[in-house]
């Protein structure tokens, strides 16, 4: 693809004050290159797997599969993107097709009958795990969520409202599990469940404009801001206790996930925007400052995956 896929109704007119306009612009090109000519690109050429069906997701940098297993996290975030994409940006049939291709094969087989999901299937579809099951409906929510907006199948559609319904209430609940840890017997409250509620809520209430959807969206920002970002320290806190107190005296609760911080502050900015909250921009922009400060690694360049506000060591071997 060597031209713009953005129409110019749908190129960004307002530009950040701190930047000259031909530095926005710039940037914007990189972006939007980044995404068309780059991104989108690779995914379809490697992932679609067009023998069995679905998405291969463990590919190496070159493209090929290092593993035929496939992961419905990231089936899901697939399948969102091609219908997003869709959706938004122009309604190419290819986009639609590869979008069907991995919610076919999702709806065949990452389902158990009580709602529940594999996290993990082989090649034809055979499960393997259900771990971190929580996360991958998240991700088919917001799947099955876009999709409906190209198909308006309302069978779909009743689908992904039990999914919501069934996902939301279980978001925000005392955990022993911190993020990607193992039972600990102390209550933990996780940025991950109000980072995770204010996406499913943010797609859920583009396709279908609702109170219920709004009110979601709400409690996730003022939980992150109440509870998980704590400026004193310049880091948004990924595991706090239940009122939002620090828990410092474990590793757990000095865990920084910058790119969480840096997600949930995007998200945040995309609510102030559509709200004119000015405030509620702002503070996200400080809370992605001081991940960026803290998380980029200065020798080797790139985001850190996992910290400890205070540099000591991560549980997580994968942390670097």
């Amino acid at each position: 693809m060597t031209e713009s896929e953005l129409s110019p109704e749908n190129k960004s007119s307002d530009r950040n004050d701190f930047l000259p306009p031909t530095r926005a612009e710039e940037l914007e090109e990189i972006y939007r290159a980044a995404l068309f000519d780059d991104i989108v690109p690779w995914w379809k050429k490697h992932s679609i797997d067009k023998e069995y069906g679905g998405y291969l997701t463990r590919l190496g940098r070159d493209g090929q599969a290092y593993s035929g297993d496939k992961d419905m996290w990231m089936t899901g975030r697939e399948i969102w993107m091609f219908s997003h994409l869709f959706n938004n940006y122009k309604q190419k049939d290819r986009w639609r097709e590869d979008a069907r291709h991995g919610l076919d094969f999702m709806l065949k087989y990452a389902f158990l009958e009580n709602g529940k999901m594999y996290f993990r299937l082989d090649r034809h579809g055979k499960p393997l795990s259900t771990i971190l099951s929580i996360y991958t409906e998240v991700f088919a929510a917001i799947a099955v969520a876009e999709y409906c907006k190209i198909s308006g199948d309302a069978a779909l559609k009743e689908k992904a409202m039990a999914m919501y319904d069934r996902l939301i209430p279980r978001l925000g609940q005392p955990q022993d599990t911190p993020l990607l840890g193992y039972p600990v017997k102390r209550e933990f409250h996780l940025h991950a469940h109000d980072m995770v509620r204010l996406t499913v809520a943010w797609v859920y209430n583009d396709v279908w404009p609702d109170q219920k959807f709004e009110r979601d969206i709400d409690l996730s920002v003022e939980s992150v801001l109440q509870r998980h970002w704590k400026p004193e320290l310049g880091a948004l806190l990924e595991n706090v206790a239940m009122d939002g107190t620090p828990m410092l005296d474990l590793p757990e609760g000095r865990m920084f996930h910058p790119g969480h911080s840096i997600e949930s502050a995007w998200m945040m900015m995309e609510v102030g925007r559509k709200t004119n909250n000015e405030e509620l921009v702002q503070t996200a922009i400080k809370i992605v400052l001081a991940a960026l400060e803290h998380g980029w690694d200065a020798e080797y360049g790139g985001l850190r995956y996992i910290t400890n506000i205070d540099w000591t060591p991560c549980h997580n071997l994968e942390a670097d």
